[in-house]
This record gives C-alpha cells, sequence and structure tokens, in this order.
C-alpha cells in the first residue's frame, strides 16, 4: 500500500479499517476490472513513447494513445491488438473509438530520416519522384511515409534486367514486365533502403538479304560469325535470319571490266550507307537489312 494511502487512512482513525485494508490491498490492485470497463495499455519499442489517454475505458467510450518519438526518432509501424493501424496514426497520436475491448498499443520507432539509395550501371537510365513532384537525388534522405516512383528506361539494344531492394529482386510485374520504359514503386518508406537495377543485352532476329547484279558481278563470300553461307548456288541473292549477336561480313567480286562503285545498305526503307565498304561487316543487327553491291563497268 502506498504511503500516501496510509496517511489518508490513518486520518480515518479506525486501527482496524486500516489493518484490513492493508491486509486486502494487493489482492484489490490485482482485481479484473469493473463490469464495462476495459484496459488500454501502450508498448514501445526504439526511441519513443506510447501512452494511453486513459486506463481503465468505459465501454462506448474514447481513448486517445498519444504518440512521442525521441529526438531524431519517428514513429514506423504501430499495431492494436497486433492488427497493424499504422494509416490511422494523425501526427502525435493514435485514437480508439468507441472501445469495446481491451487494447494493447505498440509502436515502433527509428531513427529519423531514412536514407535511399539507387545503383544503375551503364546501358540505361533511373529516374526518381519523391512523392509525385520532386527529384530523386542518390543518395537521398526521406521522412517516414514518403513514396518514389522510378522511373527505368534501357538503352537501345537493351532491356531491364532486375530491381532489387535490400538484396531481393522483385518480379518482373513489380516494374512493369516490359523490356523498354518501366516504373518501380517503393511505398511507405520506414527504412534505409539499397535499390539496385541492372540492364540485359537483348538478341534480336532479322532478316538480312544480300544482292547484287549479275551481270556484274557476285559474291565471294558471306560469313556469319565466320561460317561462310553462300555458295555457288546462291551468289546473286542470299536471304536468311541473323541475330543482334552475330558479326555478318560481306565479300564481293567483280567480273573483269567492271568494279564495285558502292553498297548500298538499306533498312526498313529508310537509311543507305554509301561507299565501297569492302568486306562490308555488319554488327549489333537490330532490323532487316538489304545489302545492295553496286557495280559499274570499267570506262
Amino acid at each position: 500500500m502506498s504511503a500516501t494511502l496510509q496517511r489518508i487512512l490513518s486520518g480515518i482513525g479506525s486501527v482496524a479499517l486500516i489493518a484490513l485494508l492493508t491486509a486486502a490491498w494487493p489482492a484489490m490492485a490485482a482485481s479484473p476490472l469493473g463490469a464495462g470497463e476495459f484496459a488500454v495499455t501502450g508498448t514501445s519499442q526504439g526511441g519513443g513513447l506510447v501512452t494511453p489517454g486513459q486506463n481503465p475505458v468505459y465501454a462506448n467510450a474514447c481513448d486517445t494513445v498519444l504518440i512521442t518519438p525521441d529526438r531524431g526518432c519517428q514513429l514506423t509501424a504501430l499495431t492494436d491488438n497486433l492488427t497493424s493501424d499504422f494509416p490511422l496514426v494523425t501526427p502525435g497520436m493514435y485514437a480508439i473509438p468507441d472501445v469495446q475491448a481491451s487494447h494493447t498499443v505498440a509502436g515502433t520507432f527509428a531513427k529519423s530520416p531514412f536514407t535511399v539509395s539507387l545503383s544503375a550501371p551503364a546501358n540505361g537510365t533511373v529516374t526518381g519522384l519523391v512523392n509525385v513532384s520532386a527529384a530523386f537525388t542518390s543518395p537521398q534522405a526521406l521522412s517516414a511515409g514518403d513514396t518514389v516512383v522510378f522511373t527505368i528506361t534501357p538503352a537501345a539494344s537493351y532491356a531491364i534486367g532486375t530491381v532489387s531492394v535490400d538484396g531481393v529482386s522483385y518480379p518482373a510485374a513489380a516494374w512493369g514486365g516490359s523490356t523498354s520504359t518501366g516504373t518501380f514503386t517503393l511505398p511507405n518508406v520506414r527504412a534505409d533502403h539499397s535499390i539496385v537495377v541492372t540492364f540485359v543485352y537483348t538478341v534480336v532476329q532479322s532478316d538480312l538479304i544480300v544482292m547484287t547484279d549479275p551481270n556484274g558481278n557476285g559474291f565471294e563470300s558471306i560469313y556469319i560469325n565466320g561460317v561462310s553461307v553462300s555458295s555457288a548456288s546462291n551468289m546473286y541473292q542470299w536471304e536468311g535470319a541473323v541475330y543482334s549477336t552475330d558479326t555478318v561480313v560481306i565479300l564481293f567480286f567483280q567480273r573483269s571490266s567492271f568494279y564495285l562503285g558502292e553498297i548500298v545498305d538499306s533498312f526498313n526503307g529508310t537509311n543507305t550507307y554509301p561507299g565501297a565498304l569492302y568486306p562490308y561487316t555488319m554488327t549489333n543487327i537490330r532490323c532487316d537489312h538489304r545489302v545492295f553491291g553496286v557495280v559499274d563497268e570499267i570506262p
């Protein structure tokens, strides 16, 4: 029994009553809540306090739990009877309306701000926006609850390979699963994070047609990755599939009294590469090509 209570009882003047209450006090203090009363308790982990406004609380009443982070810390998680209720936390408090049962409110605190870093190799770009409007610059200090949306754009001939957060790779569906531009969202930041994006070289199949004027010249050889694919039966026109990882070398020869004036390489019908480039070498082929050896008669 507290000394204060003992002094109050002493003022009553009944030695028998004092002795009775003194003996019964431990059991009274540990006795169950009264009818219509519920306990609200707060626990905390890290740097901060979770303090119920009143305890016990009567049925149908409302209790406001105070959330007090230590200096340099912030609330990162809050549960009410083991159920996360973090979104319901307003600055400095958490309200429990219409109490119908006992509640245990647990808060977790951590240092503030949090640092989010981004690592992306060459062969692509990654940009970010914090809370829709502010540009992200790695490494960046963020507050609890901030959201970052990253836009991932591979360079030509590359695709998004992996996106990982703190060493854990996210499935393609998390960033759109696209080989072109994708987006990845880091929502509701509550801790330090390290984000790594990788890009991979993509293999593309294209169609290659090589032609020449049969009156003036023919193919000496067409090599794909060092292997000849031409023969006497197709010395004036060859067509086949090639890949972006292939190296193609085209050699022409000319009949007597003719010379190779230029080699024209048209792809998608839009571009030409004039000039007597000999032999003609092609690498990183990523679209259909039509290569034509143009011959002229020697004057």
